[in-house]
């Protein structure tokens, strides 16, 4: 079992190693956002308004498709862009959680200033962000989609991904391909797929760094709440989301776990039933446990 554990760190670090040297230029492109990565904001004269929350290394991309549909059905819905995401060269690792929430925070106080209601929506590190969000200001409802907890584990690793990450592993380069590994089953959607041209890891230790806060006070979370995610889950462990519902406080909570999709559910097989369950609940003056 150690050697098991032993050539398994090995393989990461050289790994690491050629993933940087091979994949990555090391020369940073033209700089600019990715075509697609913007962020977005589409109006209503509704009095209800959706902020709308990516992923970790992730853009606005992975939630548009959901924006537009709640659009559609009467919200102005607005989706900003964390900086050091979504662009074409090596940023990313510049900033950490804070940077990122802090536009999260500032987007929601100036929604709060124009709209009688807002709704919190956060994918993944995005869910992260709005139960921290949650923990401060009196949020409406939240939906949390893929919310990241845990990072899924796979007995062939030998240790936990936030061990190597911890480790000098996760320091032997801090860039890798976000093209390397696209969370969807769909191969259509898979395909389609846009996101910045890099990933960092010392992005994701700061993430890890927000997640410790986050779980230290779910029980502070008293928003009404519904959590979705996919057993099938390759990116975040559906532990996750489980760990969330069964300690936030909110009494009104809904927990829905798909079946066919991987982490990115708003593009995936199952999107439709996501935006229908989204838009349930949002709509629902008495939101069933």
């Amino acid at each position: 079992m150690k050697n098991k554990i032993f050539y398994t760190f090995l393989f990461f670090c050289l790994f690491s190693i050629f993933i940087s040297n091979n994949f990555v230029n090391s020369q940073p492109l033209a700089q600019g956002i990715v075509k697609g990565c913007e962020p977005f904001e589409f109006k209503t004269n509704s009095s209800k308004a959706v902020l709308l929350l990516h992923g970790l290394g992730g853009c606005p991309y992975e939630i548009r498709t959901l924006g537009e549909f709640l659009n559609k059905n009467g919200y102005s819905v607005i989706a900003p862009l964390y900086p050091g995401h979504g662009t074409n060269y090596k940023n990313m690792g510049d900033y950490k959680w804070k940077d990122w929430y802090n536009i999260v925070e500032k987007t929601y106080l100036d929604m709060k200033k124009e709209y009688k209601s807002v709704y919190l929506i956060g994918f993944s590190t995005g869910g992260t962000l709005s139960l921290y969000l949650s923990q401060h200001y009196p949020v409406e409802k939240m939906v949390l989609l893929s919310p990241f907890i845990y990072i899924t584990y796979k007995w062939y690793y030998g240790l936990r991904p936030e061990a190597y990450l911890n480790s000098f592993v996760g320091n032997v380069t801090d860039y890798v391909p976000s093209s390397f590994t696209i969370p969807l089953n769909d191969p259509k959607a898979k395909k389609d797929f846009v996101s910045g041209t890099y990933f960092s890891f010392s992005a994701t230790r700061s993430a890890l760094e927000l997640i410790d806060i986050v779980k230290k006070n779910l029980s502070q979370v008293n928003t009404p709440t519904l959590i979705m995610q996919s057993k099938g889950d390759d990116t975040v462990d559906i532990k996750s989301s489980k760990l969330i519902y069964e300690s936030i406080s909110s009494k009104e909570k809904k927990y829905i776990v798909l079946e066919k999709s991987n982490h990115l559910i708003t593009r995936d097989y199952e999107k439709d039933i996501v935006f229908d369950e989204v838009k349930n609940f949002l709509s629902d003056a008495n939101n069933i446990q």
